[in-house]
């Protein structure tokens, strides 16, 4: 038998799974130790090692897909600002249309 403390949103399935034992009626979860029947110590820690590092590249690339994400909404809004000020300075606007346009910027800026 061999345990470790894991944090439980972990997938302590793929953990046991990887240390060697698919059963799941050999391992259990209690007060933040992973508890697994036919295993080694050190099977265990090194599938919560090989876990550890399988999930810091994910995080790492939804940490990218955020940052992307990020930098594609301040191209949007870079558009559109260029968008609004055309149709407020170049485009022949009725008065009531500039005054909404206007406001919508002002808005923007505020947010």
């Amino acid at each position: 038998m061999a345990k470790i403390t894991v944090d439980p949103t972990y997938n302590l399935e793929k953990i046991a799974n990887d240390a060697g034992q698919a059963d799941p009626t050999k391992r259990s979860y209690s007060a933040g130790q992973l508890i697994v029947e036919g295993v080694t110590q050190a099977a265990l820690e090194a599938a919560l090692s090989a876990y550890d590092d399988e999930t810091d590249g994910l995080l790492s690339s939804e940490a990218l897909s955020e940052l992307q994400a990020t930098e594609n909404a301040k191209d949007v809004a870079r558009k559109l600002e260029e968008v609004l000020d055309h149709l407020i300075n170049d485009a022949p606007l009725s008065q009531a249309a500039q005054t909404w346009l206007s406001g919508r910027k002002t808005a923007r800026g505020q947010l």
